[in-house]
């Protein structure tokens, strides 16, 4: 079970960069399944680790998810 939350820990915050959670990026480029996927398992991964900058990137992640896909007719 160690192995995966450590793989998690590598993978989420990798997310996190590549897809412009952290650092933040200005861009229209959100897809639903991959961050519906995170806005998940970020606190998941909080909640584990007790790291809380994951549940920040969450937090930015439905900020983002709002105003790009929410805006959209």
């Amino acid at each position: 079970m160690q192995w995966r939350l450590e793989s998690a820990r590598q993978l989420m915050p990798a997310f996190a960069a590549r897809t412009g959670i952290d650092p933040p990026l200005e861009s229209d480029a959100r897809y639903l399944w991959t961050d519906a996927f995170a806005v998940c398992h970020f606190p998941a991964l909080a909640r584990a680790t007790l790291y809380p900058i994951d549940l920040t990137h969450a937090n930015r992640l439905i900020e983002l998810v709002h105003h790009v896909l929410g805006t959209r007719q």
